[in-house]
């Protein structure tokens, strides 16, 4: 069964801070909040690395675990994932499967609990974010997400196809590699 951890310090995120404790026990990790590109803020200081008060910054995470559980990070914040900056998040995968996000501005609404319950449903990531985000906002704001291709042998594994809780382990072959990083968006 997958599980969801809702993260509410800026330690939380960062590379050196709790981040360790997360990445082998919860497969998403949703944080809701502000963010603009390449970054997402908080309102208090809990800064791990003190590069960047109040807000994580992409080069200062660092997300997954090659042989843990987390497997996805929402943001819910504002342009985190806008396209011209995506490329900015590459190096944050460490194992995680791909991030969600909004190329455009966003707000509050119940999109963790219609994103869990599609999850919960059995359905592929990449399809669960996209049902969710359109069940929750106009078609003027854009969700994204930016995942992981895995190569297996000669043929190539989009997790963003896969259930939530898939892993690298489940194909069986030890010559499992990250092939390439991905970005969509799209109109909810």
């Amino acid at each position: 069964m997958s599980s969801i951890m809702r993260m509410k310090w800026e330690s939380d995120f960062e590379d050196g801070g709790t981040e360790w404790y997360v990445d082998g026990r919860v497969d998403v990790v949703y944080f809701a909040g502000h963010g603009s590109p390449l970054k997402f803020h908080f309102g208090v200081d809990h800064d791990t690395q003190g590069d960047y008060p109040y807000m994580v910054y992409a080069p200062e995470a660092k997300w997954g675990d090659w042989d843990g559980d987390l497997e996805w990070v929402v943001l819910h914040a504002c342009q985190c994932l806008h396209e011209s900056y995506y490329t900015g998040w590459y190096y944050v995968f460490e194992g995680v499967h791909g991030i969600f996000g909004f190329h455009t501005i966003t707000w509050g609404a119940n999109l963790g609990d219609i994103f869990a319950g599609y999850i919960l449903q059995g359905l592929p990531a990449l399809e669960a974010w996209q049902r969710a985000t359109k069940d929750a906002f106009p078609s003027y704001v854009y969700a994204a997400i930016y995942r992981a291709a895995i190569r297996i042998d000669t043929f190539v594994i989009d997790y963003a196809d896969e259930p939530v809780g898939a892993g690298w382990s489940d194909y069986g072959d030890p010559y499992v590699y990250l092939y390439g990083l991905r970005y969509t968006k799209w109109a909810c």
